[in-house]
């Protein structure tokens, strides 16, 4: 018997070799008979498979076809003056307004509240709830428990600051003085009303006394934007930091 290959491994790169030639060949028969799909000229045998144009010419004429005078623009419904088949406005402005009254001006106008289900304008239509009132509503709505939680520790935490501090009296006459010297207005926002709030300049949670060099009269609104939060954390709009009190038998850095 004789043998074509002097060991298995020729044998394999052989018939590689040949499988490679044949599906050159394939490639090469199919790419035959192609046509420029503009000219209508055959395309070279060697020429990319998904190549639809024998040169530059022939796509930019394919891509930039003249519009028609009769079409007029999407936004402005004046004639069209572009180059390019596919273009629908007659400059980037009117591109730019169709889009926003696509994606922006119809959705948000139509908005309503979360909550109340109140049309909000445009300009606060971005947001999901038409007021502060509603948002805190909501936010109560989705999880009582937690906020009643909250509510209790920083009640906790402030009754035990006033426990374990030093406890300084003020009489009404303390607060009639101090009313006075602010004209029965608040400190913050200068409002004159009736009912106006203790309120603490530094939190007793964060080591404030409750001592009348502490307090200022306030409205209900301003007291209770200003949370546990300084004068300059509530004017600037940042969040009260975390903190842990340290313990007193504690020594050392």
């Amino acid at each position: 018997m004789l043998a074509l290959y002097c060991s298995v491994e020729c044998q394999v790169d052989t018939n590689n070799q040949a499988q490679a030639k044949r599906r050159r060949v394939q490639r090469v028969e199919a790419k035959q008979g192609r046509e420029c799909t503009v000219c209508g000229m055959a395309l070279e045998a060697g020429a990319h498979g998904l190549r639809k144009y024998c040169s530059h010419g022939c796509w930019y004429r394919a891509n930039n076809t003249p519009v028609p005078r009769t079409q007029a623009c999407g936004w402005c419904g004046s004639h069209l003056s572009h180059r390019r088949a596919t273009a629908k406005y007659c400059g980037q402005e009117c591109y730019l307004k169709a889009q926003y009254k696509r994606k922006v001006g119809t959705a948000l106008r139509s908005r309503p509240c979360t909550q109340c289900g109140a049309r909000m304008p445009l300009s606060t239509a971005h947001r999901m709830f038409c007021s502060s009132p509603c948002s805190r509503r909501a936010y109560f709505e989705a999880d009582p428990e937690r906020v009643r939680a909250a509510k209790r520790r920083g009640n906790h935490q402030r009754r035990a600051m006033l426990a374990t501090g030093r406890r300084h009296l003020v009489t009404t006459r303390d607060l009639v003085r101090l009313w006075g010297r602010y004209a029965n207005a608040c400190a913050y926002c200068g409002e004159s009303s009736a009912s106006l709030h203790q309120e603490h300049v530094l939190p007793i949670s964060r080591g404030g006394t409750d001592g009348i060099g502490n307090l200022v009269p306030a409205c209900a609104d301003c007291n209770l934007a200003k949370g546990d939060r300084t004068v300059m954390e509530w004017r600037l709009g940042k969040k009260a930091p975390r903190y842990r009190k340290r313990s007193a038998s504690r020594t050392g850095p």
